[in-house]
């Protein structure tokens, strides 16, 4: 779907937690992230490691559409039926989305 307004969308679901390892989190969901990062990384920008895991898969140039709509479903749809039951103990799941005006 093509919305004039918006010059950039996209979504990404994150899984982040002190017990997220982002391989067995692969495994359980069939799903391949497209950010990783495991306790005890360093990331790029960071100096200290990492004390959270986080699973990461985002739709930023893998869907032709400017509808968040799509871009969230889209991330859903790759998704197991019983998804929340894989997200480790104390683990937080969120949607960021990403929507830039055309027009200001």
């Amino acid at each position: 779907m093509i919305n004039p307004n918006c010059s950039k969308t996209h979504a990404m679901l994150r899984i982040i937690g002190a017990n997220v390892d982002p391989s067995a989190l692969t495994s359980r969901l069939g799903v391949t992230p497209t950010l990783q990062i495991s306790v005890g990384d360093v990331i790029p920008r960071g100096t200290r490691p990492r004390t959270e895991g986080i699973w990461g898969r985002d739709t930023e140039g893998l869907l032709d559409s400017s509808d968040l709509e799509d871009h969230i479903q889209a991330l859903l749809d790759q998704l197991p039926p019983d998804f929340k039951d894989m997200i480790p103990p104390g683990a937080r799941c969120e949607i960021l989305c990403v929507w830039r005006s055309a027009t200001g």
